[in-house]
């Protein structure tokens, strides 16, 4: 994490607003999380998510943050209908010779229901219609992060322990080359730790081993992939480095939870 020497530079590198509804109740299971953040705002019915052990009630009129990257179960009932703006920042650690990108969130926000300061329902109408007129794009731009930015200062942080800075740096180095061929010597190095720490170290602070964070890496990245009518299944395999378009459907399915042509069409979804 920056110390108190730094800065933290937050780059907006991702922004979509969508409205969608569930006429019949409507259960979730999101195993690999979101690729991107979300503030949702419930237009009506109601919602509930569990992720990691804790329960988030919502009803109509309330607003809902989604961290990405966080697996996540939602259940919609009630006729729910709500519009979702996702997003995505860039962080960089600013130091007075230096710039570091960093791999993790500095704000660690958890799936929360925010407090009702103003009218989501309205502001998330207005957000919509600006993001749908191509002249307006950047208004709606503007919009959505002073959304961000006055939800930040009332939104909880999560209690997370301290990232060290050689897992900033694995994780940058694996996000990077998810698609090619490396070892963990390989990413130990760039850590200047050994094999064994890097592993332990690595776990603890991600919950998961380098291996299988790859591998969410390059699904993640395959689902960016899979509504480019222009690639097909085989094309997105070989560019994300897989064996064989079997072995990718195979590891598709443990982490996403269906087949690829399932996500041929689909939106980001709650």
């Amino acid at each position: 994490m920056p110390s108190e020497s730094t800065y933290t530079l937050a780059t907006p590198v991702y922004f979509y607003v969508t409205r969608f509804g569930h006429d019949r109740p409507v259960d979730i299971d999101n195993r690999l999380g979101l690729s991107q953040c979300s503030l949702c705002c419930l237009l009506r019915g109601s919602l509930r998510i569990d992720a990691g052990g804790r329960a988030i009630e919502a009803h109509g009129g309330d607003l809902v943050y989604f961290p990405h990257r966080r697996r996540y179960s939602s259940h919609w009932r009630d006729r729910a209908e709500c519009i979702a703006l996702y997003f995505n920042f860039q962080y960089r650690a600013i130091a007075r010779y230096s710039t570091r990108l960093l791999a993790v969130d500095p704000e660690p926000f958890y799936f929360q229901t925010l407090p009702r300061t103003e009218d989501y329902p309205a502001f998330f109408r207005r957000l919509l219609a600006d993001y749908e007129t191509p002249a307006r794009n950047l208004a709606a731009l503007s919009a959505a992060l002073g959304l961000y930015s006055r939800m930040s200062d009332v939104m909880a942080r999560e209690d997370v322990p301290p990232v060290q800075d050689a897992i900033e740096t694995a994780l940058i180095y694996i996000e990077t080359h998810c698609a090619e061929e490396f070892s963990i010597a390989d990413v130990a190095r760039q850590c200047g730790m050994s094999e064994s720490r890097l592993y332990h170290c690595f776990r603890e602070v991600t919950g998961t081993s380098p291996i299988e964070y790859k591998n969410r890496e390059r699904i993640r990245r395959a689902i960016e992939l899979l509504p480019d009518a222009q690639l097909s299944i085989e094309d997105i395999a070989e560019r994300l480095n897989f064996s064989s378009p079997a072995y990718f459907r195979r590891i598709f399915k443990k982490y996403a939870g269906g087949q690829p042509s399932d996500y041929r069409h689909i939106a980001p979804r709650l």
